[in-house]
């Protein structure tokens, strides 16, 4: 995009170069920050340069879990322990009082694409 080399776009961000090598070739995923510098040094929508992560966790993922443990049918303890973590962990993420980490989310995407409602 806009013809810029990884030393520009590593300059226009604040980034080392390394850091523009790896995010371009995925080795490591962009946080909202670096999405939103990127973007920024592009001219484009940080949106456009969401993962899949980023984009669960960028609007009501507490709705979306919520949403698949009812489809579920499950209770938050029962969710909780098909995902291994504690039930006070899926209250907080329905309620948006916590984030679910990357591994969480790759496991409910999994589970939602898995699962036979």
């Amino acid at each position: 995009l806009k013809g810029m080399t990884q030393e520009q776009l590593a300059e226009a961000t604040g980034f080392f170069k390394t850091t523009t090598f790896r995010y371009e070739n995925g080795q490591s995923p962009c946080d909202f920050e670096a999405c939103e510098r990127i973007a920024s040094a592009l001219g484009i929508e940080k949106f456009l340069l969401y993962d899949e992560y980023l984009t669960f966790i960028s609007d009501g993922y507490g709705d979306k879990v919520k949403e698949l443990r009812n489809l579920m049918g499950l209770t938050q303890g029962k969710f909780a322990a098909l995902l291994g973590i504690w039930p006070r962990t899926v209250r907080g993420w329905e309620i948006e009082k916590s984030i679910p980490l990357r591994k969480n989310v790759e496991a409910l995407i999994s589970l939602f694409a898995n699962s036979h409602f």
